[in-house]
């Protein structure tokens, strides 16, 4: 499964202005690996006065006729000595936001879809979809299904909160934003009241979903994942307890640290950005620290970490001195992403993510994956990329049959 030259048009758009994200720079720099030609078409399209004349924004080269003749203005131009050597990283069709001003920034981004014809899409599907899924069967990326637990026990959608004030928990506003933002926010006007809790669960096969605290603090949820929490914190400490995937953006108060609790595990900050992966079937929990700096307690183990290090707690403690933060983080800015990770692991996060059971036949595949896809991708995207690697499966119903045999070996 390839990408589209929609999806690197907007890797290198982004790339060109600075927005680019730490998941997106790796897509980026997996296709710049592919071939010298593409590191030879980055070169050329940062060049902005070579981008000024060539084309306008315009629906008018939507039309076949122009898209023809921009082709060979830009084949003239660029002068590729071999367009078909431009391969396309493995990843899914992306779907490029357009600018909403016109310049030689959106003329950018119409230039490289303009080069579609250069871009090699190898697809296998129709060679492999047969053992691969069974009569065309797929599974595509859930919704938005996450909920809250109220205090009062009463049980609601996120995407059904009304806008502005939703609720009331205690002289807390719950609030839904016309962003679709959902924040406590204290009301001073409202006399304190007992500690109350929200529960936010978000499902297996649900979307991320994120909210910010009372505090402050924001967090996006993974699917199955489950946080409960304060709607206003008191006391010397701001405690919430996580089961599943969170990341956390803390907000500084440096009487009142942020304590992450997980069964007899605790993450105290003052304020700092971090992941902790701490699903129930997973046989380690691991935190990844990005900014400030965190401690780690499970029993009378300790381990204080730097930005770019991780811990990970599986009977013991240890600290991972150099850790693939992109990979911890890849879930929040919708990536799949992979680094010798075992294919137990890859179908475990799949199993989260699309709402699925894995079954295997026989003895799991041994075998380690490295690799990206983004999370808009399909099951079978997903599986047909794995699929390459050796593995193989049938897919019946919601039940992913990992099959056992000699390819697996």
């Amino acid at each position: 499964m390839a990408a589209s030259p929609k999806y690197i048009a907007e890797l290198i758009y982004r790339h060109l202005n600075g927005t680019i994200t730490a998941a997106e720079a790796a897509a980026l720099q997996l296709w710049l690996k592919e071939s010298p030609e593409n590191e030879r078409f980055l070169s050329a399209v940062t060049d902005e006065d070579d981008l000024a004349d060539l084309v306008l924004f315009d629906e008018q080269y939507e039309q076949t006729e122009m898209k023809r003749s921009l082709y060979k203005t830009i084949s003239s131009r660029l002068s590729f000595s071999d367009p078909s050597a431009i391969k396309p990283v493995q990843l899914p069709v992306h779907r490029v936001h357009f600018l909403r001003r016109w310049g030689w920034a959106a003329a950018c981004v119409l230039f490289i879809l303009s080069l579609s014809v250069y871009f090699r899409i190898i697809s296998d599907r129709s060679d492999t979809s047969g053992d691969l899924l069974s009569q065309g069967q797929d599974i595509q990326p859930g919704s938005s299904s996450a909920f809250l637990r109220l205090a009062d026990g009463s049980r609601v959608l996120l995407d059904s909160l009304q806008y502005g004030v939703a609720a009331m928990q205690g002289n807390t506003q719950l609030i839904r934003d016309s962003n679709d933002h959902i924040t406590y926010r204290q009301d001073n006007k409202q006399a304190l009241s007992d500690i109350l809790y929200n529960t936010l669960t978000n499902p297996r096969g649900s979307r991320v979903v994120s909210i910010v605290l009372q505090d402050g603090s924001r967090v996006w949820l993974n699917a199955g994942s489950v946080l409960t929490y304060p709607t206003a914190f008191t006391g010397n400490s701001r405690q919430v307890t996580l089961t599943g995937e969170a990341y956390f953006e803390v907000a500084h108060r440096a009487s009142m640290p942020f304590i992450v609790n997980r069964n007899a595990l605790a993450v105290t900050v003052l304020g700092t950005h971090f992941n902790v992966m701490a699903y129930e079937d997973d046989n380690a929990i691991k935190v990844t620290l990005l900014e400030g700096s965190v401690r780690v307690d499970k029993g009378i183990l300790t381990g204080v970490l730097q930005p770019g290090q991780q811990a990970v707690v599986a009977g013991d403690l240890r600290v991972i001195k150099d850790a693939d933060i992109e990979q911890a983080i890849a879930w929040k800015e919708g990536f799949f992403q992979f680094n010798k990770t075992s294919i137990d692991d890859v179908l475990r996060e799949a199993a989260r993510w699309y709402d699925i059971d894995i079954i295997y036949e026989g003895q799991r595949p041994t075998d380690t994956f490295t690799g990206g896809i983004t999370r808009s991708s399909s099951l079978s995207e997903l599986l047909t990329i794995l699929q390459m690697n050796r593995v193989h499966f049938r897919l019946e119903g919601r039940k992913l049959v990992v099959l056992n045999g000699p390819q697996n070996k």
